[in-house]
C-alpha cells in the first residue's frame, strides 16, 4: 500500500508508513489493555500515529548540537531527555511511538 500511495503522493506514503509502522509495534508490544485503548482512537476517532527513530550513533564533525535521547530510571518508570533529528508527521499525528536506542546500561560492579 506504501508504494502505490507514494506513486500519488511521497509525502503522504512518509506519513502513513510510520502510522502503520505505530500501529504495528503496539500490535507486537502492548499489553490487552493498551492495544484496546490505543486500537479504539484510531478506530473510532481516526487517530494518527507515528513512529519516530532518527537516533545518530555518534556526532558528525563539528557538531554542536547533539540529537539523541537518554532515558533516567525514576520511581514508577523512566524520564526520557533529548531530541530528534527528524519528526515524520510532527503536524498532522496525535500520538508518537518513540524509538530509542537501548537501555541504559547498569554501571559496572567492581570485583
Amino acid at each position: 500500500m506504501t508504494t502505490t500511495l507514494a506513486k500519488a503522493d511521497l509525502s503522504l506514503a512518509r506519513c502513513w508508513e510510520g502510522h502503520a509502522n505505530a500501529l504495528v509495534l503496539i500490535d507486537a508490544l502492548a499489553t490487552p489493555e493498551q492495544k484496546r485503548r490505543w486500537f479504539a482512537g484510531v478506530v473510532e476517532h481516526g487517530e494518527k500515529w507515528a513512529a519516530w527513530s532518527g537516533e545518530p550513533q555518534a556526532p558528525k564533525a563539528g557538531e554542536r548540537l547533539r540529537f539523541g535521547t537518554t532515558l533516567v530510571p525514576v520511581h514508577n518508570g523512566w524520564v526520557l531527555h533529548g531530541s530528534k533529528a527528524f519528526a515524520t508527521s510532527a503536524t498532522g499525528a496525535q500520538w508518537a511511538i518513540l524509538l530509542r536506542g537501548q537501555l541504559p546500561r547498569r554501571r559496572p560492579r567492581r570485583i
